[in-house]
């Protein structure tokens, strides 16, 4: 896994001929593991294009050279999954917990921060 300033890692997204190429699968196997709940679901980028996070693979290779059996790899896979929509304390400074915890400005919080009106705006009535 690449570190960035020694400190944030950067779990990059590996698209399916990577993970072919990582598992030794094919595609349709991947796609047979995912229903069997052996391998963890793809994250949509658009588009019809799918990727894996490179952690989740490398995870999920290692359990298998480690002998694991199918039901210690469906545990994984649940465990694996549900970590990506959860942050915790320790990650709270990590670029994507930032990103997910940032409020996203909508038009009426974009129209709360607008600039005072001058005195221009303010005798023609403008701004209102």
């Amino acid at each position: 896994m690449a570190v960035l300033s020694n400190t944030l890692p950067i779990n990059q997204l590996l698209r399916r001929p990577i993970v072919e190429q990582a598992t030794g699968w094919t595609r349709s196997t991947i796609y047979r593991n995912i229903k069997k709940h052996l391998f963890t679901k793809p994250i949509c980028l658009g588009g019809g294009r799918v990727a894996w996070p490179q952690t989740e693979v490398a995870a999920l290779n290692q359990a298998r050279i480690a002998g694991k059996s199918d039901a210690d790899i469906m545990a994984l896979v649940i465990e694996l999954e549900s970590l990506r929509t959860s942050v915790d304390d320790s990650s709270a400074n990590h670029p994507v917990a930032i990103l997910a915890n940032s409020a996203i400005p909508t038009n009426s919080t974009l129209a709360q921060k607008t600039e005072p009106k001058s005195a221009w705006s303010a005798a023609i009535g403008g701004g209102q």
